[in-house]
């Protein structure tokens, strides 16, 4: 009588685990079309030069929180918030690479982007993407890790190049 107990626990669990294995598993493709589409819409928030925000520290430091609350994760954008002072001290390899100053018009501009999905990481279920600037901006790419934060994918970090 153990034995039949044992065995009907043994496979009622292994029914159970085999159901967790498959509702966790991570589509990769599904996932990646989704991760695109807000990647597209962070390329495309301003067109190109448009004016993003003042340079005053604290107008850029708010206009970051409200606009890209959406397409940024809470501690990608806290680290973006505090780079503010090295890159308007010049320093456009911080995690704000999105941005030129043009200090004649007292403007952050806004460079649009195109992105190309170049990785994955199940297991930590990430995704890696190529960021290309239009070539006036006349600056190089960089690499971006999306996570899903709130349901959205959302840029994680930035690996500059």
């Amino acid at each position: 009588m153990k034995r039949i107990v044992l065995l009907l626990f043994l496979v009622f669990g292994t029914v159970i685990a085999g159901c967790a294995t498959s509702a966790s598993t991570f589509d990769v493709k599904k996932e990646r079309q989704e991760a695109a589409k807000q990647l597209k819409g962070f390329g495309t928030l301003l067109a190109n030069d448009a004016q993003f925000s003042t340079l005053d520290p604290t107008t850029l430091k708010r206009t970051l929180g409200e606009k890209l609350s959406d397409y940024v994760t809470k501690d990608e954008l806290s680290k973006m918030k505090s780079e503010v002072p090295q890159w308007l001290a010049g320093n456009f390899q911080t995690d704000i690479f999105y941005l030129m100053p043009d200090h004649n018009r007292d403007k952050a501009a806004y460079l649009t982007t195109t992105a190309t999905f170049t990785d994955s990481d199940e297991k930590a279920q990430s995704l890696l993407f190529q960021l290309r600037f239009d070539p006036e901006a006349n600056v190089s790419g960089a690499t971006v890790k999306m996570v899903k934060e709130e349901g959205k994918w959302k840029i994680a970090r930035i690996i500059t190049e």
